[in-house]
């Protein structure tokens, strides 16, 4: 049987880890120009297969946002504008599948549900 709360459960908390990446994201763009900023970076995906396997709560998942350790140019900035428009992209992506599986999982349950 399937366990409808844990699924959305886990859909939910990677929805949240892609729209503070998106956050994260758009401040590295924000401040490229900064001198010393140093870029930033949402890691959630490790925690939630983690989760995952040892059946934990994905409430409890954190999401991470850690520094990028790339060198910094002569301002000691480490922005690389044409790697965030990458990561941006590559996180919509991430986004549209998620909610396309999340689409897919309602949808599932309302077949279930019509065909009492």
């Amino acid at each position: 049987m399937l366990d409808f709360d844990r699924i959305t459960g886990f859909y939910e908390r990677a929805l949240d880890g892609v729209t503070l990446r998106q956050t994260v994201i758009s401040h590295n763009v924000a401040n490229q120009s900064t001198p010393g900023y140093r870029a930033k970076r949402v890691e959630f995906e490790d925690a939630l297969v983690k989760a995952v396997r040892r059946g934990e709560r994905f409430s409890d998942v954190d999401l991470p946002i850690v520094d990028d350790p790339s060198p910094g140019g002569p301002t000691d900035n480490n922005v690389n504008i044409e790697y965030e428009w990458m990561m941006m992209e590559q996180n919509r992506l991430v986004h549209s599948v998620l909610t396309k599986a999340l689409g897919g999982s309602f949808n599932s349950m309302i077949k279930a549900i019509r065909s009492r």
